[in-house]
């Protein structure tokens, strides 16, 4: 189950990687990039709540 969880918050973190780099390719002043680049700090900051969340319940 840890795997799993490593593997998806990596997939994660590539696809905030990946939104960033295409928020700064479409620029930051446009209203597109700065709706991709908050969606992309909302989606990192959801799943660090998820991790911190599971993390605590699988402690016994």
């Amino acid at each position: 189950m840890a795997r799993v969880l490593s593997v998806y918050f990596l997939w994660v973190k590539v696809q905030f990687e990946m939104e960033l780099e295409l928020a700064v390719l479409v620029k930051m002043s446009s209203a597109l990039g700065v709706l991709l680049g908050w969606y992309a700090v909302a989606s990192v900051l959801v799943s660090g709540h998820i991790h911190r969340f599971l993390s605590l319940r699988s402690v016994p």
